[in-house]
Order: structure tokens, then C-alpha cells, then sequence
């Protein structure tokens, strides 16, 4: 056993520790450290990530099917709900299918002019897609709508997402 004043550790104390110096430093093992400069080790790496990514998107993409026709359910039902209306351009918006998604706030904005929410996002939308002239006019709508209803906080964020559009 070692004793106080002395610097050496016993056996059981001499494991692997993420002590080190250059370019390990931090590794634990010469095996993980050897694998750090193997290409195919790295390029199998990032396969098995991109792999389980999509696999993630997948399953995320059938949930979003599943909410698209919860959605498409209820306004079958009631084709005025503008909750559901929006839900579903959202999901749409979500899912990249951008034509759908704007139809379905198209719907929305013509229905309930004053969903101010519903501007905003088919904004954000229509940037994503590289639309900035119609995500332009779609925030002056949006603003009309939040002054129309009283929104101060959605009428700042459609005038900084404004702005922003215009320094572009």
C-alpha cells in the first residue's frame, strides 16, 4: 500500500486513465486512440451515425403521416377548425412538402383572417424555401393582422423577421 507522502499507486490503482498528453490526450485506451487515426474506422463510424439518423427521420416522417391524417380526419368533420388547419399546414411545413403546406395556410388566412400565427409561419415557410418575396408579403399581412388583433408580440417578431428578410 502506498503511503501518504509517496507518489506511486498500487497495482489494483493502475487501470487506464484519461490522463495523457499530445494527441491522446483524454483517450483511454491505445486501441481507441489507434482507431482515431484509421480512416475506415471513421468512415464506419459515420455510416452507423447517418444509418441510425435515418432511421430517425423515418420514424419521425410516419409520425407526421399519422398526425397528417388525424388532421385530414377531423376536418372531415369539420372542415372550419382552423386548430386543425393549422396543425396540419405545420406538419406539411414539416415534412417539406412547402405547395401543401402553403394550400392548407391558404385555406386558413382566407377562413380566419385574423389567426395571426398562421402568417407567421407560412412565412417561415416560405424562407426556408428560399421565397423571401413571399414570405415578404405574407409578414405584411401578418403585421395588418397583428395590429388588427391587438398582438404586439407576434407583430415584433413578424417585424424583425421583416427586417431580417430585407437585409437579404
Amino acid at each position: 500500500m502506498a503511503s501518504a507522502g509517496d507518489n506511486s499507486r498500487s497495482r489494483a490503482d493502475k487501470r487506464p486513465t484519461t490522463e495523457g498528453t499530445g494527441f491522446h490526450r483524454g483517450y483511454v485506451s491505445r486501441v481507441s486512440s489507434v482507431h482515431l487515426c484509421d480512416p475506415w474506422f471513421e468512415f464506419a463510424r459515420v455510416r452507423h451515425r447517418f444509418a441510425k439518423l435515418m432511421a430517425e427521420s423515418r420514424k419521425l416522417r410516419a409520425a407526421s403521416m399519422d398526425r397528417i391524417a388525424a388532421l385530414n380526419e377531423i376536418l372531415t368533420q369539420d372542415s372550419n377548425d382552423a386548430f386543425a388547419r393549422y396543425g396540419l399546414a405545420m406538419e406539411y411545413s414539416k415534412v417539406g412538402e412547402v405547395e401543401r403546406a402553403m394550400e392548407e395556410f391558404g385555406k386558413l388566412l382566407s377562413a380566419h383572417p385574423d389567426y395571426t400565427a398562421g402568417y407567421f409561419m407560412a412565412a417561415q415557410t416560405l424562407a426556408s424555401a428560399n421565397r423571401t418575396d413571399e414570405a415578404k408579403r405574407m409578414l405584411v399581412d401578418g403585421i395588418a393582422s397583428a395590429v388588427r388583433t391587438g398582438n404586439s408580440h407576434a407583430q415584433s417578431e413578424m417585424t424583425a423577421m421583416l427586417d431580417e428578410l430585407k437585409q437579404q
